[in-house]
């Protein structure tokens, strides 16, 4: 969601998985902003982040530590962001950073043209789902909440539109595909945390209604 949301933006992210295969990014670099999650599957984020900065990595970059932990002892001398992230603070603090550094903020994304819709939302699901059946229940009711606003949403059941679903490369069900505007980015699950789905649409450029 946080490259999603840089991505919207105007940034050009890379991902990784893990820290091995962070390292492998920083060698292709350089990068501007370095955001790594606290807990990495092979070793923490602050681990990482230090090894990389002494084999000369990191360059010019900014490190941003995310974490849920109060007080991570190793990640001193990173800024810190705690979690649950919000996504607003997240994009002020990357503008902060980099206006900090000398380099210039990313433009906003425009907003969508005149009646064109803003948001391209389908879920995926399959027939005698339970899960599919909360996830449809939790997007009815999540977008109530935006009711006024550009969002073209359809509900599409792989079993009866299988090459539907290949197009949009979705393997399980539900899932939840925002087709445009670009980065495509998917949600799985039955979307009972409606906090997902909400700061996908406000990264859209859409405000609740309620």
């Amino acid at each position: 969601m946080m490259a999603v949301a840089l991505q919207m933006q105007g940034y050009s992210v890379a991902e990784a998985a893990n820290a091995g295969e962070a390292v492998r990014q920083l060698q292709g670099g350089p990068f501007d902003v370095v955001l790594s999650d606290y807990e990495l599957p092979d070793q923490t984020g602050a681990t990482m982040l230090r090894d990389a900065s002494r084999a000369g990595l990191l360059g010019n970059a900014t490190a941003l530590i995310v974490t849920a932990h109060t007080q991570p002892d190793d990640a001193r001398g990173f800024e810190v962001i705690r979690k649950p992230i919000n996504l607003d603070r997240l994009m002020s603090q990357v503008r902060r950073v980099l206006g900090a550094s000398g380099k210039v903020p990313a433009p906003s994304p425009p907003a969508a043209d005149g009646g064109a819709a803003a948001a391209d939302l389908v879920l995926y699901v399959s027939a005698g789902s339970a899960a599919s059946a909360r996830a449809r229940r939790s997007m009815e009711s999540t977008l109530r909440s935006f009711a006024g606003s550009p969002v073209r949403y359809a509900v599409c059941d792989v079993g009866e539109e299988p090459a539907k679903a290949e197009e949009d490369q979705v393997v399980f069900t539900p899932t939840l595909v925002k087709r445009s505007p670009d980065p495509r980015a998917w949600v799985l699950g039955d979307l009972a945390d409606a906090a997902v789905v909400i700061d996908l649409l406000k990264m859209c450029g859409l405000k609740p209604s309620t």
